[in-house]
């Protein structure tokens, strides 16, 4: 049962690894950090988040991933709208909810818990078959 597992998962992410398009990529955090382990996570949005991310990338440069009730959430990042929206109801820095299988989220807690000073961040925003999705990595910070 293990073996037919890993191979529809395989099969699987070949079939699905074409149709990606890049949005950004933060390219500074190999320098700062130790990546540990990745994982990729589709995000909340709502619809002129979506509108707006075709035309305008976000800034994730400062922002980061913290487990709130066994949710992992999005903090500090900077999602523009789209130009015709109502933008006065709207907060371009609130918290968003990532969307990950429960064992990885139970794996990034416990990985949390028995190692400290590590930090979930944000590497890449990209497009995967008409759905943003997130690369999330779990680093730490690389001694001087």
């Amino acid at each position: 049962m293990n073996l037919y597992y890993i191979i529809v998962k395989f099969i699987f992410l070949v079939l699905n690894m074409g149709n990606t398009t890049f949005i950004i990529s933060n390219k500074l955090l190999k320098n700062k950090y130790i990546i540990k382990k990745s994982f990729e996570s589709g995000i909340v949005l709502y619809g002129w988040e979506v509108k707006g991310l075709r035309k305008f990338p976000p800034s994730i440069k400062n922002s980061f991933a913290i487990i709130r009730n066994h949710k992992i959430i999005l903090v500090n990042s900077l999602f523009f709208s789209y130009t015709t929206c109502y933008q006065y109801q709207y907060l371009f820095k609130r918290d968003r909810q990532l969307l990950l299988m429960k064992d990885e989220i139970f794996y990034i807690e416990s990985f949390k818990k028995f190692q400290k000073h590590l930090s979930l961040l944000i590497s890449k925003v990209y497009w995967k078959n008409n759905f943003v999705k997130l690369e999330l990595i779990l680093v730490k910070n690389k001694p001087f």
